[in-house]
């Protein structure tokens, strides 16, 4: 069971480093403004919903927050790992108990 669970989590982190390095190319150079463009369909969005003032207040500030911290390269690494990341860590452990050898 360690075997199959040091090779889950290996695989799980080079695809997630591969999706974080893939994702910043094409965010840098083929879509640079993403953040904007997301962080404006999310606040019509909340207000097509008919959110209260209150609320859109907040997501609007929330939106300004992620539109400066998404520029940030690490920022955008950051979340790209926390996409993939967990999933990827919570299959291997259920792979590697479903795979594991019943007479160890």
């Amino acid at each position: 069971m360690k075997e199959a669970m040091k090779l889950g989590i290996l695989i799980t982190i080079f695809a997630t480093t591969l999706y974080a390095v893939l994702w910043a190319i094409i965010n840098y150079f083929f879509i640079p403004d993403f953040a904007d463009r997301f962080a404006d369909h999310t606040i019509e969005y909340n207000r097509y919903l008919g959110k209260s003032p209150e609320t859109m207040r907040k997501k609007i500030i929330e939106m300004n927050e992620y539109r400066v911290n998404y520029k940030k390269p690490i920022v955008n690494i950051m979340y790209s790992f926390s996409e993939i990341l967990p999933i990827g860590i919570i299959l291997s452990v259920i792979c590697a108990f479903a795979l594991k050898n019943k007479k160890s």
